[in-house]
């Protein structure tokens, strides 16, 4: 990967744990013409819980494990 564009992606995607799960795909569109995004709505079971990110920016794929933040009651566990 160009290092420049991997500073570019890590300057999207540090703000998205600050976006409501919902939001996120909207704003990496809007914000930066991303597109394809996929915001999984599947938390890894992990600790601190996680969630798969992807999108193509400039016709070059970007994937990430964001680690989530800002989980609040939202987790339901299986039974």
């Amino acid at each position: 990967m160009n290092p420049a564009c991997w500073k570019r992606f890590r300057a999207r995607i540090q703000f998205t744990t600050k976006r409501s799960k919902a939001g996120v795909p909207r704003w990496l569109q809007t914000t930066f013409d991303a597109r394809d995004v996929k915001y999984i709505p599947i938390v890894l079971t992990s600790h601190p819980p996680k969630r798969k990110l992807s999108f193509i920016l400039d016709a070059t794929p970007y994937e990430a494990v964001i680690v989530l933040t800002n989980v609040r009651g939202d987790i339901v566990p299986a039974k």
